[in-house]
């Protein structure tokens, strides 16, 4: 950026300023992101650059999904597919696909996620792209976890992790172990869980990622330690997840609240636990699973307060939600916990 301001190359600048904002957003430093493709696309449509424009857009649906801002990221990337389509990118098209399939399996339409997670993945396939291979393959794994087909998953999952490992991709190598950790302690294989998420820790320790971005790696720990019985340890995580704000990597801040909260229920802190959960409910999480477990997490923390037909409602509000949409991974969660307050 600095040579091409040096003597004059604006489109250089541009283009450097485009690429600065997507290191960032691999990141997890979305600030800098934001700031670096404002800049770009001023460079860019002062040129008439459509392409650096588009790619701009891109970027910047890519930031908007990371955060959790999954309706606007699937806005961006549908409104500039017809356009990748037009001028035959092939590789833009499939990363706006991979972006709305991710957007669509984590608003609960797990058919639109699967058909597009496909088309990208085959588009990529095509040209030989292992980044993009990776991408679509953990947006394909979270889709069917969400369906409950977690033997599928797995296999995706896996796929995408060996893809990572062998290009050395690190960032969608931890995105896919995270979501293979949280897949298999879905099913009980606490073993397996705990074993991805300390994969994914020594990966994340190759690479210059925001504190942040580690805080569904960190929530995942946490779930692996609760489930062996080390509860202490795993408030330890969750206290730090609690801190931080920015950079999740697609881990919606209100679920980890929610899971501290549960742990703070189980510890016997009902009082605190129904705090922390008045406070997940305050931030923002427009994926379906969030909502449901912190609906679930509040039932049980009015529970442990004593308020009975409070916690009936919230449980019965989370499984009416789990039911409502194609994502039915938390369905059997919530149901025994309905089954537990509800009889």
């Amino acid at each position: 950026l600095a040579l091409a301001e040096r003597v004059g190359d604006r489109r250089g600048a541009g283009w450097a300023l485009q690429h600065l904002a997507w290191s960032a957003t691999t990141r997890g430093d979305y600030p800098l992101a934001e700031l670096m493709l404002a800049r770009a696309a001023e460079v860019f449509g002062a040129l008439d650059d459509d392409g650096g424009l588009s790619w701009c857009a891109g970027t910047e649906a890519f930031v908007r999904l990371l955060q959790g801002r999954i309706r606007e990221a699937r806005d961006l990337a549908r409104g500039l597919l017809p356009l990748g389509r037009a001028m035959g990118d092939r590789w833009g098209t499939g990363a706006c696909l991979a972006i709305d399939g991710f957007g669509a399996a984590e608003l609960g339409r797990i058919s639109t996620a699967l058909e597009e997670t496909e088309a990208s993945y085959a588009e990529f396939r095509d040209l030989g792209d292992t980044w993009g291979q990776s991408m679509a393959l953990v947006a394909q794994g979270t889709a069917l976890r969400g369906a409950g087909r977690h033997d599928e998953a797995t296999t995706v999952l896996q796929t995408a992790v060996d893809i990572s490992s062998d290009a050395f991709h690190p960032v969608t190598g931890v995105l896919a172990l995270v979501v293979l950790g949280y897949c298999r302690l879905d099913v009980g294989d606490v073993a397996g869980a705990r074993a991805a998420a300390e994969r994914a820790l020594a990966g994340l320790a190759r690479v210059d990622l925001e504190p942040g971005a580690s805080v569904g790696l960190r929530v995942l720990l946490a779930q692996c330690l609760r489930a062996e019985g080390g509860l202490d340890e795993a408030l330890v995580f969750l206290r730090e997840a609690q801190s931080w704000h920015e950079g999740s990597l697609l881990f919606p801040r209100r679920q980890a609240l929610a899971h501290l909260a549960g742990a703070l229920n189980e510890s016997g802190r009902s009082r605190e636990a129904l705090a922390v959960i008045g406070e997940a409910f305050t931030v923002p999480a427009e994926d379906v699973r969030s909502r449901v477990v912190a609906l679930r997490v509040l039932a049980q923390c009015l529970a442990g307060c004593g308020d009975r037909p409070a916690a009936e409602l919230a449980v019965r509000q989370a499984v009416a939600l789990a039911q409502a949409t194609e994502m039915r991974s938390e369905l059997p969660a919530s149901e025994r916990a309905m089954a537990a307050l509800v009889g």
